[in-house]
C-alpha cells in the first residue's frame, strides 16, 4: 500500500530518529505479521502501525540536552504492549524525552521503560493501567500521585533531580523556605532534609579516561532546617559566587560549570536507596516599592478594597481580578497586570462597566398651559444611568411653549420621572356674542352691540342706562362668558318708567282752574270767587258717570258753558257792544 500525501509519515510522525527505530521494529522483532515488510519509512501508514507491538530502542532519545525527543505518531500503536526508550549511561545520564503524552491510548503496554529522560510530567499514563513494569528513575519528576490508578505496575521513581524556577531574597532578612514538591504514587509529601551540596550527573564518556563522569555541582547556600510542612526553612543565606569547576577530592569527575556556586537544595530518600534531589537557583535583592491594585468603575469610583502586592526588586508581580457584583470587568487600565517589582511605586487598575439595571419610566406628557392633555402621552425605558431623550411633538391648533422642569434630556434613575412639555393653543376667530337691549315686548330700545374674539378669549357685555326705561333683567347667553365657535345673544330687558297723568284744563280758567271774566274799560277781569272755582273743582272731580248717566253730564256741561259765554257778554265794554 503506498500513502496518499495527507499519509506521510513526516506529517504524523516528524521525527526521523523514531521513524527509523519504528522501521526496524516493523521488519523484524516487534511486528504481529512477520511477513510483511517496508522498504523504507515512507511506505509506512498510520494503519501500518497496529502491527508494532513492541519497540525496543534504549540510548536512542539523547539530542542535545535543550531539544526535545518528540513521541509524535505511536499513538496509533494500539496494540503496542513493550516500549523501551531509556537513555544510558555510556551516552548521558538524561535523554530527550519530555512529552509523554502520545502514549496515553496505549492500554496495552505492560512494560514501559523511561528512565534517563527529561520527563517532568507522568499524568498521561495515569490510563496505562495494565502496566506491570514501569521505569521512571533519572528523570525530573517531582509528582506521582497521577501514578496511584497502576496498582499492578513496580514503578522505579529513584534520582528524581527537580530545578525549581529561580527566586528572588530578601538581601536584608536574607531568610527563604524550600517547599517540597515531591509527592509519592499514595499522594503523601516527601520530607526534604538539608545537604550541604549536591551533583547533578551530566553523562559519562568512556573516552575520557581519566574524568569520564560528568557532573554539575550544587552548594547549599546557606544552612536550613526542616519545618512541619517537610520543607527546609534557610537562614543566613550567601551571596553568591562563581560557580564551582572541578572537584580536587574527585578527580575522575568532571565538572559542568552552572550559573552560580550557591542553591537552595534539598533532598529525601526513596525506598529502594536512591534519592530525590531538588535545587532551586536564587539571588539576593532588595525590597522593592509596593504595587498596589485597583477596583474601579469608569468613572473613577472605587468598588473594591484595593490589593498591596509587595517583593523583590526583579521578581514578577502578579495581580488578579476581582468579582464585583454588579459589575462586569472591562480592562486593565495600563495593561500592565503582571510585571515586576521595582524601586519605584507602581499601580495597577482593574476599570470595571457596571451590569445593566432596569430603570424606572420615564413619562412624557404633552399639555396645555392649563395642565389639559393635548396628546397621547409618551412612556421611554431604559436602564439606570442610561441617557433618555423625550421628542417634542407638533400638535395641530397648539404652539409649544416650554418644558415645564427642563428635563427633556437626561439619565434613567431608579425612580420614575416625568417630563412635560407645555403648549398655548393657537388663535381661532369665534362666534360673535351680539349684546341687544329691548323693553319687555322685544322693541328695540337702544342700538345691539356686537363682540368679537378668538375662540376660549373671555367676552364682557355691559347693562346700557336708557332714558325712560328701567333695567329688569338678561336672557340669552351669561353677560360674561367664553368666545366658542357658535354664535351668542345677550339681551338686556328694560321696563318703561311709569308716567303721572296731567288734569285737563276747562276753557276760560288759569292753571289754577280759576275763571277767568273780561274786563270792562279800566277795569281788571274779575275773578270768579273762591266759591265758584270750587265748585268748579267739584265738578271736575265727580266721579265719571255710568253709562245711563253720559247724557245728563254732557247737558250739565254745555250749561255750564252757555252760562259763562254770556256772562262774558255781559261785561264786554259798551264800545264794543255797538
Amino acid at each position: 500500500m503506498t500513502p496518499t500525501a495527507s499519509e506521510n509519515i513526516d506529517q504524523w510522525m516528524p521525527n526521523k530518529t523514531l521513524q527509523k527505530a519504528v522501521l526496524r521494529a516493523l521488519n523484524g522483532y516487534g511486528s504481529s505479521d512477520p511477513t510483511k515488510q517496508w522498504s523504507s519509512v515512507d511506505q509506512i501508514t498510520q494503519a501500518d502501525m497496529k502491527y508494532l507491538t513492541r519497540l525496543s530502542e534504549g540510548n536512542i532519545t539523547h539530542i542535545d540536552g535543550t531539544t526535545s525527543f518528540s513521541l509524535e505518531g505511536l499513538q496509533y500503536a494500539t496494540n503496542l504492549t513493550e516500549l523501551m526508550l531509556q537513555s544510558q549511561v555510556d551516552t548521558a545520564y538524561y535523554g530527550d524525552i519530555t512529552d509523554v503524552s502520545p502514549l496515553a491510548g496505549l492500554t496495552k503496554l505492560t512494560n514501559l521503560q523511561l528512565s534517563g529522560n527529561r520527563i517532568t510530567d507522568v499524568t498521561p499514563l495515569a490510563g496505562l493501567t495494565n502496566l506491570t513494569q514501569l521505569g521512571l528513575a533519572f528523570n525530573h519528576i517531582g509528582d506521582f500521585s497521577s501514578l496511584s490508578s497502576l496498582t499492578k505496575a513496580s514503578i522505579s521513581n529513584n534520582d528524581q533531580v527537580v530545578f525549581l524556577p529561580k527566586i528572588l531574597i530578601n538581601s536584608q532578612t536574607r531568610t527563604v523556605t524550600l517547599p517540597s514538591v515531591f509527592k509519592l504514587t499514595d499522594g503523601t509529601v516527601a520530607p526534604l532534609t538539608y545537604k550541604s551540596g549536591v551533583l547533578a550527573p551530566v553523562k559519562y564518556d568512556a573516552n575520557n579516561a581519566t574524568a569520564p563522569f560528568y557532573y554539575s555541582v550544587y552548594y547549599a547556600g546557606g544552612y536550613a532546617t526542616q519545618n512541619a510542612a517537610g520543607s527546609l526553612d534557610y537562614n543566613t543565606i550567601q551571596n553568591q559566587l562563581p560557580p564551582v569547576t572541578s572537584i580536587p577530592s574527585m578527580p575522575n569527575v568532571t565538572v559542568v560549570p552552572v550559573e552560580n556556586r550557591y542553591y537552595l537544595v534539598g533532598v529525601t530518600s526513596t525506598a529502594n536507596g536512591g534519592t530525590l534531589t531538588e535545587i532551586q537557583p536564587y539571588s539576593l535583592a532588595a525590597a522593592a516599592a509596593d504595587v498596589t491594585v485597583n477596583y474601579q468603575d469608569e468613572a473613577g469610583n472605587k468598588l473594591a478594597d484595593s490589593e498591596t502586592l509587595t517583593g523583590l526588586v526583579g521578581d514578577d508581580y502578579q495581580s488578579k481580578m476581582k468579582t464585583i457584583a454588579g459589575y462586569t470587568f472591562k480592562e486593565i487600565k495600563d495593561n500592565n497586570a503582571t510585571g515586576k517589582f521595582t524601586d519605584a511605586a507602581q499601580t495597577v487598575t482593574y476599570v470595571y462597566t457596571k451590569d445593566p439595571v432596569k430603570g424606572a419610566d420615564v413619562t412624557v406628557n404633552y399639555q396645555d398651559e392649563a395642565g389639559n392633555k393635548i396628546t397621547d402621552s409618551e412612556i421611554l425605558t431604559g436602564n439606570v444611568g442610561a441617557t433618555y431623550a423625550s421628542v417634542q411633538k407638533a400638535v395641530a391648533g397648539y404652539t409649544f411653549k416650554e418644558v415645564k422642569d427642563n428635563n427633556a434630556t437626561g439619565q434613567f434613575t431608579s425612580a420614575a420621572q416625568t417630563v412635560t412639555y407645555v403648549y398655548t393653543k393657537d388663535p381661532v376667530q369665534g362666534a360673535d356674542v351680539t349684546v341687544n337691549y329691548q323693553d319687555e315686548a322685544g322693541n328695540k330700545v337702544d342700538d345691539s352691540e356686537t363682540l368679537s374674539g378668538n375662540i376660549g378669549d373671555s367676552y364682557t357685555t355691559k347693562q346700557k342706562a336708557i332714558t325712560g326705561y328701567q333695567f329688569k333683567q338678561v336672557t340669552g347667553a351669561q353677560t360674561t362668558g367664553l368666545f366658542t365657535a357658535t354664535a351668542q345673544t345677550v339681551t338686556y330687558i328694560y321696563s318703561k318708567d311709569p308716567v303721572t297723568p296731567t288734569k285737563p284744563a276747562l276753557p276760560g280758567t288759569d292753571d289754577n282752574n280759576n275763571i277767568l271774566l273780561p274786563k270792562t274799560g279800566s277795569a281788571q277781569t274779575s275773578v270768579v270767587t273762591k266759591q265758584a272755582t270750587n265748585q268748579t273743582k267739584q265738578q271736575a272731580a265727580v266721579t265719571l258717570p255710568k253709562t245711563n248717566e253720559k247724557r245728563q253730564l254732557g247737558l250739565q256741561v254745555a250749561g255750564l258753558a252757555v252760562l259763562a259765554l254770556t256772562a262774558g257778554l255781559l261785561f264786554l265794554p259798551k264800545r264794543h257792544r255797538d
